[in-house]
Formats: structure tokens, sequence, C-alpha cells
């Protein structure tokens, strides 16, 4: 299940470098990615988001330098905007607030309406944005200027600890009579804590050769020795990072710091009933590559429960065939005399959305990291090249949701561009140190094995492999035809296409009897989506026809599959279709 509130848009009005500035966010379980060049304000969008969630507004910092030079005292106004959207509800909550200051007094004004679909928008009162707000949880993670020590230990002893105890506290029946036996109870469920986030800290470790020797740590919440209650309350607990030699947090690296800062933020973000948001400004810094890249794989899988917003000037933590959720800014530089020295100048930033597309968006993102062509950005040591879009995203989730690491994934758009698409990273990698190889996905019908057949070894750059799209009732042969969605657990994608039913105001289908139909000699050799198109049509006689093999349709299907393709679900239904799993291993490059 995703995440019930998520951030639509953002308007940023005279803050820091941003005269005007409105994002529109992707609406996909992705990290959204704020990139460009150095001094362009990524990072005030994120301090943007942290002024309207935690209200601390400093005019010196926070309003605009080139009215505070050329004003004389007028102007002074910051305005944030976003706007909430509750997919479950279909309800938009758009909320602003505005921050002045006159006479070195700062005021803050709220407002905001509510706007259910098809229902007339209404005002919300203060105390009903305030109440809203309260849902949601801001984290602000600096890439510089802050003390991490101190900051994992104020956490730990402020949100961990509360959070763990306030679980305690829930299931207690009795009140605790003694001291002793509080701290003897509490002792239980911090160790609990602790197991927890170290678990999500070996987790950001454990594929990285680099820091193998980091395994024999371990994280410790401890309790110290104390007589008086007054002592319990002043200092009750202390966090820290144990190394073999027994050194604090403080001597540990800043690399260290951060990943344990990113364990303890994921344990808070598992174990809150608040909508979290995390605005991650450089995640990359004090990281190695390798390092870098599991990272990223970590944020993705947590964005399809959280809002997560980052800066970065790493390649790493950018997804080419994610796009949308990447934002280009750049800025504009004016020369400006100081009003009150007129001899002098300095320059005005004024950040904005680069608003390019495709390849277009994907030059300008190189250029402004400074990656050229043979950085070997776009195509990796091990790739998978898939005919369409849904291939793509089915494969990713299930693989994802099997616990299996995805490798690089192209899309062809289409069958007939498979051999087109190979030619274009033969030329792209004749500049590589290293020869890549790509492994080829073909669907099992007609098309796909005419393109299967016709594969050459004709490409000297890289090495081609080919393989079919694998279904997960195991059966190949002559005059059979499956695509992706028969390698689809039918469970989960039958439960998909009822949820179009539902929607759509048509007579369900059981999916239990049609599995075991689908099994039958007679249908076997039909792919599943033109068998649904024909159960569907069986059990809707009046209504119009719903053909689940068009793109539409297609597209609508996976979007809703994905959703509902989780670990646990895998874990149930692997052992009952093997052959999904088999087909995953055969695709990850080991």
């Amino acid at each position: 299940m995703g995440m019930k509130y998520r951030i639509k848009k953002i308007r940023i009005h005279h803050y820091r470098s941003i005269s005007e500035l409105t994002i529109n966010f992707p609406s996909q379980e992705e990290p959204s990615v704020i990139c460009g060049p150095n001094n362009v304000g990524k990072t005030n969008i994120l301090r943007a988001l942290n002024l309207f969630f935690h209200e601390k507004f400093a005019p010196e910092d926070d309003i605009p330098y080139h009215i505070v030079e050329g004003s004389r005292g007028q102007g002074f106004k910051s305005v944030i905007e976003i706007c909430f959207w509750d997919e479950k509800a279909k309800t938009r909550w758009t909320i602003k607030k505005e921050f002045t200051q006159k006479k070195k007094i700062i005021t803050i004004k709220k407002t905001g309406q509510k706007h259910v679909l098809r229902v007339k928008k209404s005002k919300l009162e203060v105390t009903e944005i305030d109440k809203f707000l309260k849902k949601f949880w801001y984290i602000f993670i600096e890439a510089s200027n802050v003390n991490l020590p101190k900051m994992i230990g104020d956490i730990v002893k402020t949100d961990v600890l509360s959070a763990g105890l306030d679980h305690l506290r829930k299931k207690q029946k009795i009140p605790l009579e003694t001291l002793e036996e509080f701290i003897s109870t509490s002792r239980e469920t911090v160790k609990g804590i602790e197991d927890e986030i170290g678990e999500y800290f070996k987790e950001f470790i454990k594929k990285n050769d680099s820091i193998k020797k980091l395994k024999s740590w371990n994280i410790e919440i401890n309790f110290p020795e104390f007589e008086t209650l007054r002592e319990a309350i002043a200092d009750m607990v202390t966090f820290t990072l144990y190394d073999a030699n027994r050194k604090k947090l403080d001597f540990k690296g800043s690399g260290i710091q951060r990943l344990l800062f990113l364990s303890l933020v994921r344990y808070i973000s598992a174990n809150t009933k608040k909508n979290v948001i995390w605005g991650i400004d450089e995640p990359e810094v004090f990281l190695q590559p390798g390092l870098q890249k599991e990272v990223y794989n970590i944020l993705r899988n947590l964005a399809e429960k959280l809002t997560i917003i980052l800066t970065t000037h790493s390649h790493h933590f950018i997804n080419l065939n994610e796009l949308d959720s990447c934002l280009l800014l750049d800025a504009d530089y004016e020369i400006k005399k100081y009003e009150r020295r007129p001899d002098e100048e300095y320059f005005k930033v004024d950040t904005h959305l680069n608003h390019l597309k495709g390849y277009e968006k994907v030059v300008a993102i190189k250029s402004h990291m400074g990656i050229q062509n043979n950085d070997s950005w776009e195509i990796v040591p091990y790739n998978v090249l898939v005919e369409g879009f849904e291939d793509k995203e089915y494969i990713s989730t299930l693989l994802r949701s099997n616990d299996l690491s995805s490798p690089n994934i192209f899309v062809a758009g289409g069958a007939d561009k498979i051999k087109g698409y190979l030619s274009f990273l033969n030329d792209f990698a004749q500049d590589l140190s290293y020869k890549p190889e790509v492994l080829c996905v073909l669907d099992y019908d007609s098309k796909g094995r005419e393109i299967y057949n016709a594969l050459a070894d004709k490409y000297p750059s890289i090495n081609v492999y080919k393989i079919y799209v694998g279904n997960w009732a195991g059966d190949t042969g002559k005059g059979y035809n499956h695509e992706i969605e028969d390698l689809i657990y039918p469970e989960i994608l039958l439960g998909a296409v009822n949820e179009i039913l539902k929607k759509k105001k048509y007579q369900t289908i059981d999916a239990k009897k049609l599995i075991q139909k689908k099994k039958q000699k007679g249908y076997l050799k039909e792919n599943i989506l033109r068998f649904i198109t024909n159960e569907v049509t069986t059990q809707n006689p009046q209504e119009d026809k719903l053909d689940f093999e068009t793109e539409a349709l297609k597209k609508w299907l996976c979007k809703i599959t994905c959703i509902k393709i989780t670990y646990k679900r895998c874990e149930k239904l692997k052992n009952k279709y093997p052959e999904v799993k088999e087909f995953l291993d055969s695709i990850i490059k080991i």
C-alpha cells in the first residue's frame, strides 16, 4: 500500500534565490530528484519545505538578497504553497503560508482550501490547517553544516524512543508501579528498536566489498546506571555505534554517520503513523560510488510509501528511464548595484525550472554534471533490453518484490525496434573500455519469434544474448503464445482485472475458476490477455467489449497490477509458481 497523501505541487515565491517557482511533481512512486549546476538553488527547495512545515523563518537568510538590498524595507514577504493529493478520497488540500517581517516582528499567515472532486471547494480555518499538517513529518537532511552525532543523539531520544515506547505504553494494561519495572520493561523494548535499526544499517552496507569490515560493528542504545528519578529523566539513554575498538560515533567518518542517520530515519518512517516526507540534500556526500547506488535503490523502494525529494550531483541517483521524476534546475544571473553602496555590484540569482524533455533533457543533465558519453551512463556492463514499457515495469516490480536486484533495463518501444536499438547501443559502446552484455527479452508470439530468429551476432562492440519471456504455467511449444502478462502471478493479475471491472461497473470474474480453466489443454496456447478478454465478454454479454490487448487497457492493467505486486504476496505465491522465479533468476547478472 502506498502513502495516503502525496505532494502534487509546490509554489515558492520570494524565498532565497527563488523569485517565483512552481513545481508539479510526477504521480509515480519514485524519488523526486532535483539536479542542475552548482549555486542554482537546488537546496533552497528543500529549505522552503522545511520552512513550510517547521515555520523557522530567518528573514536575514530567507528574504531574497536583491529584495533586501533594493526595496528599502518594502516587499519583505516569502510565500510557500503546497498542494496535497489524497488519491483514495480524491481530495486536494491546498495550503499557503506567508512569512513577513515588519519592525523585527515576524508574522505567519495561513490560508487554505479543501477540494473534493465534483464537490464545491471549501475554505479551511487555521485550526483545520494545523490539524491537517500534524499528519505530516518533514525530515530535512542537509549535506553540510550539520553536527550529525548531535542530530543522531537528539533524534534517538525524541523520535526513535518515543515511537518504540509509545507502542509499549499502549500495550501496558496496568500502570507501571515502580521505576525498576519501567526500566526493565523498557530495556526489552529498546533492544527491539536497537535490533531493527541495526538491520536497516546493515542493509545499507552489506553489498559493498570496500566496507565489509563494518559488518562486525553493532548499534547499541545504552541505559546508564542511576539512583534517582531525576537523573533518569535528565539523561535516560545514550545512543552510539561501536566498532571493534569500542570507538563512539563522534570518531567515525562522515559517510558512516550519514548512513546511520538514514537508518534511524528509515526506522522512524516504518514506525510512525504520520506521512513522512524526506528532504535529502546530496545523499551522495561522503559515500563511495558503489554505496551511492545501493542507497538509491533503497530510496526507490521507500518511495512507494514515503515522499522522497532529493538533490544530487551524482548520476547514481538519476534514473534515465524515469525522466519525469528528475527536475532539472537552472538560474538566471543579473548584475545589480547595491542600494546603499551604488559603487558596488552583486549577482542576483533567479532559480527556475528547465522544461526540456526526452533526449534533450538527458543531454542537459549530463552537461550540468560533466558526464560525457564515454562515462557509460546509458550502458553498463550488463543490460537487459525489453520490447515495451510494460515489460520493464512488470519485470522491475517482480524483481524488487522478490528481493532481487534489478539490472539496467532498456525499452526498445516494440519488437520491430529491437534490432535498431541494438545498433544504437553498439555504436555507443565503441568508445568504452569494456564490452557490455545485452540480454534481449522477447515475447513468445509470432513477432517475437521472428525477431528472435533474425538476431545475429553482428554487433562487434556488445555481446548480445536472447531469451523468451517466461510464463507462470511453464508451458512453451509449437503454436503457444505468451507475453509479459503471462509471467505475472495470475491471482494478482486477475485481481487487478477485477478492480478495472468494478470501476467500469462490469460483472467481475472468478479468479480461482479462471486459473483452473487456463490450465486446461484447450487454453494453454492462448495468451492470457486474449483469454481474459474472452472471459470478460462472456461474463458481460450486454456490455461493450473490453479488449485487454489494446494499449490503453494494457497500461491501466499494468499500473494496478504493479501496485498489487508486493513482497508478502510474492512470498506466498513463488513456491506455487516456481517458473516465475526461475525466469527472474535467468535475467539477473550474478
